[in-house]
C-alpha cells in the first residue's frame, strides 16, 4: 500500500479490503503460526513498535481505515469488513497442508485465533511527532485465493471445503471466502474442445474447481466467491464464466474480478480501458444486480506507476459506473 494514499477518499461503496498475503506454516503436530507479508500483521500478537516516530505504511494504513469507516458508519456507508487472503500465484505451497486431513482442525483454530487479535492503530496529531495509539481493530474474515500450477486433487478440495466448515462452526460469524481461476467453473472439455458453454478454450484448469463448487461443506458456509475474470487474454467469455459459476453458487455471491494491472494474452500483453471496464459493470448490473466486483489491485501495476492516490481515483470511477443503469 502507498503511505502517501487517503484511503478516507475512497468510495463507501467499497465494503470488503482483502489484505494480499497473509501465510500458515505448522510449528508443532497440532498448532499453525499466522504471518503476513509486507508488515501487515506486523503488530497485535507480541510486539509493539519501540521508534513511534514511523511505522510500517502497510499496517498503517489498513488498520486506520477500518477504525475510520468503524468511527463514520451510516446506514448508508456501513464499517468495512477486513480479510486476510492466503494463497495466490506466489503462496501456491500452502495447500499440501490440505492433503493432510489431520491439520484441518488446528488450521482452522489458528485462522479464528487471529480473528480474535486485536490489532493496535496508531495516528498522530499532524505530519510530524509521535504516534500514539487510537484503539484497536479486528480482521474479520478469511480469502482462499486457491490458485496452484497443477490442478487440485479431489482430496485437497474435500479437505478445503471441510476447513471452511470448521471455521464456520468455530465462529459462525467469521466471513470466508474463495478466490479462483477464471476457467475453474467451465466444463473440463473446454481445456480442448471450443462449446457455447466455454468461457475461454484451451486452459488446462478448466473445471477444477467443480468438485469443490459442488460440496455442500463449501457452499452452506461460503459467504462470496471471486471470479478472477483477468488473465484470460481478450476474447475472454467473462459473462458465460459467471453464468458458469452460478450452477453452483447463488449469482449474487459471486463477485466479478477486475484487474487494472497488465493482463495476459495469447498475442502479447495488454491493460483493459477504462471504458471497457466500466461497460463490464453497467453488464454485470444487468446480469447480476444484487451482485458486485472485485478489483485488483490498490498498487497493480499498469506501466503507468500510479500513486496510491491515482488507484483511489480509478476505483471510484469505476465503481460510479453502477450509478449509470
Amino acid at each position: 500500500m502507498d503511505g502517501e494514499a487517503d484511503f478516507t477518499q475512497l468510495s463507501s461503496k467499497v465494503s470488503h479490503l482483502l489484505l494480499s498475503f497473509g501465510r500458515f506454516a505448522k510449528n508443532s503436530p497440532n498448532t499453525f503460526e499466522i504471518t503476513g507479508s509486507d508488515n501487515l500483521l506486523k503488530y497485535g500478537f507480541t510486539e509493539i513498535p519501540t521508534e513511534l516516530y514511523w511505522i510500517e505504511p502497510e499496517y498503517l494504513k489498513w488498520t486506520q481505515y477500518k477504525k475510520y469507516r468503524a468511527d463514520t458508519a451510516t446506514a448508508a456507508a456501513p464499517s468495512i469488513k477486513v480479510l486476510l487472503a492466503f494463497g495466490g500465484a506466489n503462496d501456491s505451497d500452502l495447500w499440501a497442508y490440505l492433503d493432510d486431513a489431520n491439520n484441518i482442525q488446528p488450521l482452522a483454530q489458528a485462522l479464528v485465533d487471529l480473528l480474535a487479535v486485536e490489532f493496535p492503530v496508531f495516528d498522530r496529531p499532524g505530519a510530524e511527532g509521535l504516534y500514539s495509539q487510537v484503539g484497536t481493530v479486528k480482521i474479520d474474515g478469511i480469502d482462499f485465493d486457491y490458485e496452484q500450477a497443477h490442478r487440485p486433487s479431489a482430496i485437497q478440495m474435500a479437505n478445503l471445503a471441510s476447513l471452511v466448515a470448521a471455521i464456520k462452526a468455530l465462529k459462525s460469524d467469521a466471513i470466508v471466502s474463495l478466490t479462483g481461476y477464471h476457467v475453474s467453473a467451465d466444463p473440463e472439455s473446454c481445456s480442448i474442445t471450443d462449446a457455447p458453454d466455454c468461457s475461454y478454450v484451451g486452459s488446462d484448469h478448466s473445471g477444477e474447481l467443480i468438485p469443490l463448487l459442488s460440496d455442500t461443506n463449501l457452499t452452506r458456509n461460503l459467504d462470496f466467491y471471486n471470479l478472477m475474470a483477468y488473465d484470460a487474454g481478450k476474447n475472454y467469455k467473462w459473462d458465460i464464466a459467471l453464468a458458469n459459476h452460478a450452477k453452483y453458487l447463488p449469482l449474487a455471491d459471486i463477485t466479478l474480478g477486475l484487474s487494472l494491472g497488465t493482463q495476459w494474452s495469447e498475442d502479447g500483453n495488454f491493460v483493459e480501458s477504462m471504458d471497457e471496464l466500466k461497460s463490464r459493470i453497467q453488464r454485470l448490473a444487468t446480469i447480476s444486480p444484487n451482485g458486485g466486483i472485485m478489483i485488483w489491485a490498490m498498487k497493480a501495476d499498469d506501466g503507468s506507476w500510479h500513486t496510491g492516490n491515482d488507484m483511489i481515483v480509478i476505483i471510484n470511477d469505476l465503481l460510479s459506473a453502477f450509478n449509470n443503469n
